[in-house]
């Protein structure tokens, strides 16, 4: 007995009651390469071979037929729970195997199926509006609306036409999940088919493979492993796709991501770059608490050092603090305007700082702003390359995406911010304009939390 099901609500339906069925009986046959045009005469052979080898396996453990593993010794030896009841109730030749599910079509026909759904639903729609539409004013929108809804309908005829052929079938048919009638059935041809390449090249060299000819099929080895996989979790769609082509789409999932991840971390790297020129003219480690008010407030030694040429912009710390402190007390309108005299010269100290103090905390902000947003564009990216790669099990997809994401995270709040930030001498001295390893702390100090510690921070919310 066969039931073939290419619905999976119906398969989640019928297997919620016998869920046992699945988690013991079940064993999945890879790369069957079965003709879908001559499938149950496939199946009709499968079930035959199956039968021979269930009795040659019976007297290979020392039984005389397949009821007589009934008995109690063999039962609690793999701890089967009701196989008893089963070899009672079902005989070997008749029904081995209770259900076979495999994928039939491609998913073409399901995402037509889905199209085909949509469209009838905006037809009736249409259909509404034009019965609500009757007064005299609404004849020309009528007239457009019927049109629309012709046009549905002959979009709807061609593509019942299109799913009632045959091009959606499979050429072939590689994953099958079969599931016996017991315990008994599935372990026997699962401990059968349980051998690797070397097994079976020294069953040949020893005995010219007389102990495992019965177990070919068609001269073919049948790749039969155990499945835990409830149908939920199966993805039916993709079982379309072969294991090559699987294979070379997570190849190229893979190369993608690389590319995405390395995109992002040049992004950083790039915002690196902005800042470290920044903090060439504007230096935020300046700790004007540790800076007496007498010395910033005396205009004189703010005139000659912002004069003296000798001393670069990020290291004028007097006037630094002067800037800082009128940016406190006196707000950012007329901070650009401060002037100070000293025999009949002017400078405005404070325009230039005020200048490259705006730059500086906007890039920050571009950067705490910008880079979160850029993650998470390239992990919806990722997650669509994950479905991309077409995976057999929803498991599996969902796996592909957490290790994508997590390399993603790890990478750019990890490995990346403290490569940026962190300074070492040797390659400092080498090249300061060097984007890696030239950073500002050489150890988790205060400011490295005040700077490093909040852009962190940020990100993980």
């Amino acid at each position: 007995m066969f039931i073939i099901i290419s619905n999976l609500k119906d398969l989640e339906t019928k297997y919620k009651e016998n869920y046992i069925l699945i988690s013991n009986y079940t064993l999945h046959l890879n790369e069957a390469s079965f003709d879908s045009k001559n499938i149950n005469g496939e199946f009709n052979q499968l079930l035959k071979h199956f039968s021979k080898v269930l009795k040659l396996e019976a007297e290979n453990e020392g039984y005389t037929n397949i009821k007589e593993m009934k008995d109690n010794k063999y039962i609690k030896k793999n701890n089967f729970e009701d196989a008893s009841q089963k070899l009672d109730k079902y005989w070997i030749e008749k029904n081995i195997v209770y259900d076979l599910n495999y994928s039939y079509i491609n998913s073409n026909k399901l995402n037509d199926i889905k199209y085909l759904n949509n469209l009838k639903v905006k037809k009736k729609r249409l259909g509404v509006k034009i019965l609500n539409n009757n007064s005299e004013s609404n004849i020309k929108d009528n007239g457009i609306l019927e049109k629309k809804q012709q046009n549905l309908s002959k979009k709807i005829t061609e593509l019942e036409k299109k799913i009632e052929l045959s091009y959606y079938l499979l050429t072939n048919i590689d994953d099958i999940f079969i599931t016996f009638r017991n315990q008994i059935f599935a372990h026997l041809i699962k401990s059968a088919y349980n051998k690797s390449k070397f097994t079976r090249c020294c069953y040949f060299i020893c005995c010219r493979g007389n102990k495992i000819k019965h177990l070919y099929f068609k001269n073919r080895w049948l790749n039969i492993t155990e499945t835990k996989d409830e149908p939920s979790n199966i993805n039916w769609n993709n079982l379309a796709y072969n294991k090559c082509l699987r294979t070379l789409r997570v190849i190229f999932s893979f190369i993608i991501a690389i590319l995405l991840i390395i995109s992002t971390f040049g992004v950083i790297i790039a915002s690196k770059y902005i800042i470290m020129e920044v903090t060439k003219d504007y230096n935020p480690d300046i700790d004007c608490s540790y800076i007496s008010q007498s010395d910033y407030r005396d205009q004189k030694k703010i005139f000659d050092e912002f004069n003296d040429v000798n001393i670069k912009n990020g290291t004028k710390y007097l006037t630094y603090c002067y800037c800082l402190d009128k940016l406190i007390n006196e707000g950012p309108l007329y901070i650009s305007t401060t002037e100070i005299k000293i025999n009949s010269n002017s400078i405005l100290p404070c325009q230039s700082w005020f200048e490259s103090f705006i730059k500086y905390n906007s890039v920050n902000l571009a950067v705490v702003i910008v880079i979160p947003i850029v993650n998470s564009i390239v992990v919806i990216i990722l997650r669509l390359f994950a479905s991309f790669e077409k995976n057999r099990t929803v498991t599996e997809e969902i796996t592909s995406v957490i290790r994508k994401i997590f390399t993603l995270q790890l990478i750019n709040s990890g490995i990346v911010i403290v490569i940026v930030n962190i300074k070492i001498d040797i390659i400092k001295n080498w090249n300061s304009s060097f984007p890696l390893f030239t950073g500002r702390y050489s150890d988790l100090d205060p400011a490295w939390y005040a700077n490093v510690g909040v852009t962190i921070v940020i990100w993980l919310f």
